[in-house]
């Protein structure tokens, strides 16, 4: 992957700001796949505890990966979320930190949303399409968040006026 392409990513519209962290994983995840670096991310890849063939180049390796991953994901964040991934000593620690802190968020957001799109009522000389928009903004951001609600759910919520 070329530093363009990382440096695109970088930029401020798409560093993790606590509101899009389902769209935030899914880039920067492709992003460390082809960095080569997801697997030590993601703790599928454990740094090697014995030299294969007597040398280190291997402990080595996993070590400037890390490195990178690491620089990458303090990178991809705004200010704001700094404190929480500051004292991360591993790649894998800043992004279970961010996982396990955008988790809690992420049920506060479904609940509301459910809560909204279940309270949703067409309003006095309001526009069927209007209606259905409304709707349907509202289960997109439960998309947002990884949520798929099913169509008859749609239905049944929009014979419900």
């Amino acid at each position: 992957m070329n530093n363009h392409t990382v440096e695109a990513y970088l930029n401020e519209r798409n560093k993790l700001d606590g509101s899009n962290y389902s769209n935030w994983k899914f880039k920067f995840q492709t992003l460390l796949e082809a960095k080569n670096t997801w697997a030590i991310t993601s703790s599928d890849e454990l740094k090697p505890t014995i030299a294969i063939g007597g040398t280190t180049t291997t402990i080595q390796d996993w070590e400037k990966r890390e490195a990178k991953a690491k620089v990458s994901l303090k990178l991809s964040v705004k200010y704001c979320i700094i404190p929480h991934i500051q004292e991360c000593k591993l790649a894998t620690d800043i992004s279970t930190t961010l996982k396990d802190l955008y988790k809690i968020k992420k049920i506060n957001l479904l609940l509301f949303l459910k809560c909204k799109i279940l309270s949703i009522k067409m309003e006095e000389n309001e526009l069927v399409v209007a209606f259905i928009s409304r709707i349907k903004e509202l289960r997109d951001k439960q998309g947002g968040i990884g949520v798929i609600m099913p169509n008859i759910n749609l239905i049944t919520i929009t014979m419900n006026v």
